[in-house]
């Protein structure tokens, strides 16, 4: 973006580091085998650590510091559709500040704890748009839609949902009302297992543990009317754990976290296998997740169905349940991004997202969820243990109809791809383009030359054709193959100083767009 507005020279070489780190770190031996040494020396963990540090601080290097002195914070959007959410910035403690836009209007705060400070920003698509930080008399604000019921219930209201997080089951969440649907409640209230459970098998003890067999506390972190989040601790078979949820007016997603600090070595499978473990034996404790650390989430849906993303794929379960506990049983339990939960009839359902690329569990009697932690002998008869806390960024999405008629393509790019907050010198706001049809992502974009090369990856848009609009000029544009190889010209239609650029791909098809020689309107 700075290339094409200010001329900032293009930093090649550095992303280059940063893509050949990143590569290094997909080695098979980095997933399969972490423990095993590189060359003798580090192991293949260690060197992940090593690839993957180089290439953050490479894209890190490369956004101006969000503590700097500049007066303004620009809002930076990477997506092809215009998008309207909260998103923070760190801060110096200030008795008052305030936010205001390109129009001097004063934006929707919310602070959570003393260093954080959240607003409602505005960006134009692929794009940014730009606020001023100033210290100055804030909006005034209510209180949250927050109270506490006569049961001892914690109760969270929006213009979305109406959620309610129970201390004395361990805080989960035993109530969630959509109150765009009717007041239709999500949670599944007859089944045993509570919602947003953390539960696993504890083989030592020959007991199962649940996040609901102790009290917890339940705690606002953030001021503001529009925004809540909410603080759950509580203790897992005698580990302590730490859970947020996050609600906000207008925003359809629930951000949540957990993080579990371990004392000691949990012992978490279905069974020991620190004697006797056989290497050829195709039945082993680490295949069965379910008896793994779980996070659960039963949900009110009848005849459910499961249907998930997958590298530039989405796909649908026709399996009866996830768990295997051989080798040669083997099932496809992956979550990349997320899975959906729907109805039999895709009337209505449920999204999960998660950050890590890890297993799911569901089945015809047992709750849809997230695997987080096993802990025993596993791959090769080696000790997996812990080393450090457990920590998992995850969301869930309640939708009408099934994941393409939810938008859960373009809620992915969000989560994936959240508005980045850096520091700027002037206001301005400015889009390189937009894609006329939704159902789109942006894999990539870069330069080559003078030319803009942008890879689009048709997650949801089903047959129809889509138009880009290129916000400046371009001399010819085509499709190319991955190799680079050209494949097919296409027609640039000038019209009001945008350049329409139409063509079309068959639904999860790839298409790389050369648009050459490009200009773009100040």
């Amino acid at each position: 973006m700075r290339y094409l507005l200010d001329g900032t020279p293009w930093p090649q070489q550095a992303l280059e580091v940063a893509w050949s780190n990143l590569l290094l770190a997909q080695h098979h031996d980095s997933w399969i085998v972490p423990y095993n040494r590189v060359r003798k020396r580090a192991t293949w963990a260690d060197q992940v650590r090593a690839w993957t540090g180089v290439a953050n601080e490479v894209s890190d290097s490369l956004f101006d510091d969000t503590r700097s002195a500049q007066p303004y914070l620009r809002v930076v959007n990477t997506t092809a559709a215009p998008r309207r959410e909260w998103v923070r910035v760190p801060f110096p403690v200030s008795p008052q500040l305030r936010i205001t836009d390109a129009d001097g209007t004063p934006a929707l705060l919310s602070r959570q704890g003393d260093s954080t400070l959240w607003w409602l920003a505005q960006t134009p698509a692929m794009g940014f748009s730009t606020y001023r930080l100033q210290v100055g008399n804030a909006p005034a604000s209510a209180d949250h839609q927050h109270r506490v019921l006569v049961n001892g219930r914690h109760q969270f209201r929006t213009d979305l949902y109406e959620l309610e997080i129970d201390p004395a089951r361990g805080g989960v969440i035993t109530s969630l009302k959509l109150l765009q649907q009717g007041g239709r409640q999500l949670v599944d209230t007859a089944d045993t297992r509570g919602f947003n459970e953390l539960r696993g098998y504890d083989y030592d003890a020959a007991a199962w543990r649940s996040s609901m067999d102790t009290a917890a506390v339940v705690t606002i972190t953030s001021q503001g009317s529009n925004r809540s989040c909410v603080e759950i601790k509580g203790t897992f078979a005698g580990h302590p754990f730490t859970q947020q949820i996050t609600l906000a007016n207008g925003e359809r997603r629930i951000d949540m976290q957990v993080r579990i600090d371990w004392q000691g070595q949990p012992s978490l499978g279905a069974y020991s296998q620190q004697t006797g473990y056989v290497v050829e034996d195709p039945r082993k404790a680490f295949y069965n997740d379910s008896c793994k650390l779980q996070l659960l989430f039963p949900v009110q849906l009848k005849g459910q169905r499961i249907t998930k993303d997958a590298p530039f794929d989405v796909t649908e379960s026709r399996l009866s349940n996830t768990f295997f506990s051989r080798w040669d049983s083997i099932r496809n339990n992956i979550i990349l991004h997320w899975i959906d939960i729907t109805d039999a009839g895709n009337n209505a359902g449920m999204t999960i997202f998660s950050d890590h690329t890890s297993s799911y569990v569901h089945g015809e009697n047992y709750p849809p969820g997230l695997t987080l932690q096993y802990a025993g002998r596993a791959l090769w008869g080696m000790q997996y243990g812990v080393d450090g806390p457990t920590v998992m960024q995850y969301a869930i999405l309640p939708h009408a109809g099934n994941w393409q008629q939810a938008g859960i393509s373009r809620e992915e790019a969000r989560w994936s791809e959240p508005l980045k907050v850096v520091r700027a010198s002037a206001p301005a706001a400015h889009s390189f383009f937009l894609l006329q049809r939704q159902g789109w992502q942006v894999t990539a974009m870069m330069m080559d030359g003078t030319d803009v090369l942008i890879r689009l990856y048709n997650a949801a848009g089903g047959h129809r054709e889509q138009t880009l609009q290129w916000n400046g000029a371009v001399q010819a544009a085509m499709i190319e193959e991955l190799d680079g190889q050209r494949q097919q010209a296409l027609k640039c239609i000038r019209r009001k100083g945008m350049t329409n650029i139409r063509f079309s791909a068959p639904p999860f098809g790839v298409r790389t767009l050369r648009l050459k020689n490009v200009q773009v309107n100040s």
